[in-house]
């Protein structure tokens, strides 16, 4: 009899644990993630929409996702190019502009399985600005400047994620972002002057969210 009773609490025990490891992995996945924010629209003028933290640039943010956050390196990089010919020859103008830095997500509500989410974001990035203009008269030959600067951005958003499964969620994020280019001066250049420029505006990016 006593056999038979450990027999039944054993296997007891024993469908208890699948059970258990279900209500454990409820809710997104934590640990290693990656989320991506796909442009929307810039609501910020010229600056904000081509070297603003992040609304022109595809970012991507490489981190570690815990129960009610997110927390990550973001980085981006984006290349614009943009050609004008008229009578008195070509204008071409290029650049880079690479940004990095730290990311969050902070949620302040979630559904009881923890599959849609509400939350914060906040994120500041540093980068650089390359720009290059060249000059093309017809029949001439081609002139060229070269501009460099630093890039600074502050993203304060609220945004929200449905996640489909433990590994991949799908959301939205809007909020204002403040663009500051500071000493952007010409290149090769001895003691050329400087000059800042700054924007703030608004944004809209679809989100996606990878976790693993």
């Amino acid at each position: 009899m006593r056999r038979i009773s450990v027999l039944v609490y054993g296997v007891g025990a024993l469908l208890c644990i699948p059970l258990t490891a279900a209500v454990a992995q409820d809710g997104p996945a934590t640990g290693a993630v990656i989320w991506a924010r796909i442009p929307g629209s810039s609501l910020g003028g010229n600056l904000a929409s081509s070297s603003g933290s992040g609304v022109a640039v595809p970012q991507f943010v490489v981190g570690y996702q815990g129960g009610g956050w997110s927390l990550g390196l973001a980085f981006g990089v984006n290349k614009i190019s943009e050609t004008d010919t008229d009578s008195g020859g070509e204008f071409k103008t290029s650049g880079t502009i690479w940004q990095a830095g730290p990311s969050a997500l902070i949620n302040f509500w979630q559904a009881p399985d923890r599959m849609t989410r509400s939350n914060v974001a906040l994120e500041l990035t540093y980068g650089k600005v390359s720009v290059t203009d060249k000059f093309t008269p017809s029949g001439g030959t081609t002139t060229e400047q070269k501009f460099i600067g630093n890039l600074l951005g502050v993203r304060l958003g609220v945004g929200g994620d449905h996640f489909f499964g433990q590994h991949f969620g799908l959301g939205l994020e809007a909020g204002l972002e403040g663009t500051w280019l500071s000493d952007l001066k010409e290149d090769f250049v001895s003691d050329p002057p400087t000059q800042d420029l700054s924007a703030i505006g608004a944004y809209g990016v679809l989100r996606t969210t990878f976790a693993f």
